[in-house]
């Protein structure tokens, strides 16, 4: 599943353990202690994020400096580009930590084995908000009212004093898929994060839509610009942000089904009563009308310009040293993925160990 306690499975940078030896006076006492002591770390911390060097940019990063070299081309420079080169990276970090699937889009059944939408249902049965938010990271799967709070929590060690992470709710066009795989446009609810400097200003409102596919986009340019949202129930500035990643990580361990009987017996429920959750296509956060704008543009941008904005939206974002053989690889993806921001992929789904 999507946080695994066992001594042999290795911890990465998205969702790290700091252990303890427990007590040895008794059994309970030591289980106790360990478990506490098994606090879960999640996301990117200040000083890994990627600033400068010569490394290969990720597909998550090659996504970001397209969408910024977009904005370049149409006259619309992203003036913060490393706010949201950072916020690109939670949006990245959540989908790692979300491995399994998303319980509603009919893309991740096959590659979950059914687990994104077990997961997601197990998400949704626990107790209160905080609760569903951390059974949705230790199932690895979730739909977008878990997502959402969770790209808010995950971002708060980068979150400014002036900002505010806002879970926004809007009725928006989607399309349906049936059983016999026909696509059927509807219109149903969704929910994602914003990071707000103040009121919601198109410009300087952030989108973190972890859900859909794409990087961290400002509001203007997404595709949930044009509908009329209202504020979902998570609003946080910073010091709640940090407050509640803590008490998430905290929490974790508690609410996983090898320590936790309620969950254990809802993964069971689950597992042999799959709910049967309303299947959609994938989105993209990025607007058609946005995507369609920066193709025009840069069909009038000679070739040798268009690799000088690739270049320099990648030095704002990230500082990548512009004379190294991995920066001239680079260019040549954000190139494509300029042309393509309508049709970005994500992590690949992976299914569970059980």
């Amino acid at each position: 599943m999507g946080i695994c306690f066992s001594k042999s499975s290795g911890s990465t940078r998205h969702a790290t353990y700091d252990t303890e030896e427990s007590p040895r006076e008794s059994t309970a006492s030591g289980f106790e202690s360990s478990i506490s002591a098994l606090r879960v770390s999640l996301g990117t911390p200040a000083d890994r994020l990627r600033r400068g060097g010569d490394a290969p940019l990720e597909p998550h990063q090659i996504q970001q400096a397209a969408y910024h070299m977009g904005a370049c081309v149409v006259g619309d420079d992203v003036t913060s580009p490393i706010r949201l080169a950072t916020a690109g990276q939670t949006v990245h970090d959540v989908r790692l930590l979300l491995k399994h699937g998303r319980g509603n889009v009919k893309a991740d059944d096959i590659p979950s084995h059914g687990h994104n939408g077990i997961g997601s249902s197990v998400a949704m049965m626990a107790p209160d908000g905080d609760n569903k938010v951390a059974v949705a990271v230790v199932m690895g799967a979730a739909c977008c009212n878990q997502t959402a709070p969770l790209s808010a929590i995950v971002h708060a060690p980068h979150m400014a004093a002036d900002e505010r992470s806002m879970t926004s709710v809007a009725s928006v066009s989607l399309k349906e898929i049936t059983e016999e795989g026909d696509e059927i446009p509807v219109k149903t609810g969704h929910t994602w994060n914003e990071l707000r400097r103040g009121s919601r200003d198109p410009r300087s409102t952030v989108v973190m839509d972890a859900w859909a596919n794409g990087p961290a986009v400002r509001l203007k340019d997404s595709a949930w610009s044009g509908e009329p949202a209202e504020e979902g129930p998570w609003s946080m500035d910073k010091s709640t942000a940090e407050f509640l990643k803590n008490r998430l990580e905290g929490l974790i361990p508690f609410v996983h089904p090898d320590t936790n009987e309620y969950t254990a017996n809802n993964l069971r429920r689950r597992k042999n009563a799959p709910v049967s959750w309303e299947k959609y296509a994938e989105v993209q956060v990025i607007s058609p009308e946005f995507a369609d704008s920066v193709r025009n543009a840069l069909s009038r941008v000679p070739e040798d310009q268009q690799r000088a904005i690739a270049s320099l939206m990648i030095q704002e974002a990230y500082g990548m040293d512009p004379s190294s053989c991995t920066h001239q690889d680079a260019v040549e993806s954000v190139l494509v993925a300029a042309n393509q921001l309508d049709s970005l992929p994500r992590p690949p789904v992976e299914p569970p160990e059980y």
